[in-house]
């Protein structure tokens, strides 16, 4: 008798335990707080949480930024983070940078555990913090970011490296007539890419929107958006274009007619735009330093695997008043192509 009111208390005991235990803390995932923006005190880890089980950030160490995409193992409890690079890649093992414990115990501040990393934090411990939404610029709606007034010197105070740039945003490869090589999983939104990037200059050119990078290689890189998701209330890139210079018509004038390809046109100018249509020849766009556009038209093929493929049949100099709407350089203000275009 004894023994089994024993055994009772002890079974009781542990009940109690239990009981006290919060599993709803114990299992919860950060990750589940869609639409947060978490901080370390030391500034050298934020993210934001932009869907069920999904976040982006940048981890800082010795001066240099890394994109990172996070997610939560729920049977590990840990949260690893990946490069930004995972997202277009099957095999994820070797993009893994690190992984984390979060301790969500305490009410306000949390305590971020690295546990493995390929970086060289100078702390593996960090007190993590919610920010204020209202503070990460660009995360509104576009049209209250939108300043089609001050110039681009101006505004944009910040430098990016071109390899950041096309990590998140994508490259075009511009044999297609849309930029076929973006991300197709719809993560890189406006949205996003205002947390991970301070989007300093918004144009909006008619139904167009673009805008536009300071990059440390050189030149800038101009970002048009298209509208996307539910209800069309965010933005995902629709093309990218990068100008290092432009070109004057003398720098054209080795091309031939009959002869000459669009890869050819490529060599001189890698920010050409190549338009296919459904009826017709292809033909591209190239933005010439005096304000002017060069029209070059291809021959038409039936089978087509490359830019080598497209034979220029005809060039034109033309006006940018002559110049097709489907054109995205076209949309663009003079006062963000100064920095290229001769008095």
């Amino acid at each position: 008798m004894k023994r089994t009111t024993f055994i009772i208390l002890i079974l009781s005991f542990f009940i109690v335990l239990t009981s006290c235990i919060d599993y709803s803390v114990k299992n919860r995932s950060l990750l589940e707080e869609v639409d947060t923006y978490w901080q370390t005190e030391d500034k050298t880890i934020c993210f934001y949480v932009y869907e069920n089980d999904k976040a982006a950030g940048r981890i800082d160490v010795s001066g240099v930024s890394h994109l990172v995409y996070i997610e939560y193992h729920t049977w590990k409890k840990t949260y690893l983070v990946y490069s930004w690079d995972v997202l277009s890649e099957m095999k994820r093992e070797k993009y893994l940078c690190e992984s984390w414990e979060i301790d969500l115990s305490q009410n306000d501040n949390y305590t971020l555990t690295i546990q493995k990393s390929t970086f060289a934090h100078s702390s593996k411990e960090k007190t993590l913090i919610e920010v204020d939404k209202s503070k990460i610029h660009g995360v509104k709606d576009l049209d209250s970011v939108v300043n089609n007034k001050d110039d681009i010197d101006s505004l944009l105070k910040r430098q990016y490296d071109l390899n950041d740039l096309n990590k998140f945003f994508g490259t075009v490869d511009n044999y297609y007539f849309t930029a076929l090589n973006l991300h197709s999983h719809y993560d890189n939104t406006f949205k996003l890419a205002s947390v991970l990037f301070d989007i300093e200059c918004l144009r909006k050119a008619e139904d167009r929107y673009y805008s536009i990078f300071n990059v440390q290689q050189g030149g800038y890189y101009y970002v048009f958006w298209e509208k996307s998701g539910v209800d069309n209330k965010d933005h995902v890139p629709e093309y990218i274009i990068y100008i290092r210079e432009l070109k004057g018509m003398e720098d054209y004038e080795s091309l031939i007619i009959g002869k000459s390809t669009a890869e050819d046109v490529y060599a001189v100018n890698s920010a050409f735009e190549l338009h296919f249509m459904e009826f017709g020849r292809p033909y591209s766009y190239s933005l010439l330093d005096n304000g002017d556009f060069l029209k070059i038209t291809y021959e038409s093929r039936d089978e087509l695997e490359s830019r080598k493929d497209l034979v220029i049949e005809e060039m034109e100099v033309i006006s940018k008043d002559e110049v097709y709407s489907d054109s995205y350089l076209a949309h663009v203000y003079e006062m963000d192509l100064k920095a290229y275009c001769k008095e």
